[in-house]
């Protein structure tokens, strides 16, 4: 058994990691694999310490398949966390909150989510 507390992920948060990791292993690869290819295939004549092309290619190559493990870890264990219901007063996992600062006329729009869904830039702030 695991001591490891599962990822809460929001519906739309499921769905947007889904449809990551079947890009990822599906239109990625395929790319990266023809990006590495081509590089092995430029640098035959070259001197492979300082072939950039092949370097960059590995090193996207690394960075690909560490996000596919990540996002199938997550896939493998998470929670499901719905919206708070509409007008409640208490702020959970799920909940929108709107901030108004005293002064300004400007407000802002959250929806607390977890860790796995953050981008403030989006509106989603983790409740972490």
């Amino acid at each position: 058994m695991s001591n490891l507390k599962p990822t809460l992920l929001t519906p739309e948060g499921l769905e947007r990691l889904t449809e990551e990791l079947e890009n990822l292993t599906t239109v990625r690869r395929e790319e990266v694999a023809a990006r590495l290819a081509s590089a092995l295939a430029d640098g035959k004549d070259d001197d492979f310490v300082e072939n950039a092309d092949l370097e960059a290619a590995r090193n996207e190559h690394s960075y690909l398949e560490l996000r596919i493990s990540e996002i199938e870890d997550i896939l493998r264990g998470y929670e499901l966390i719905e919206d708070a219901p509409k007008g409640s007063r208490k702020v959970i996992i799920g909940s929108y909150v709107t901030v108004v600062e005293d002064g300004f006329d400007e407000k802002e729009r959250y929806h607390l989510v977890g860790p796995a869904e953050a981008n403030p830039a989006e509106g989603r702030i983790s409740y972490e």
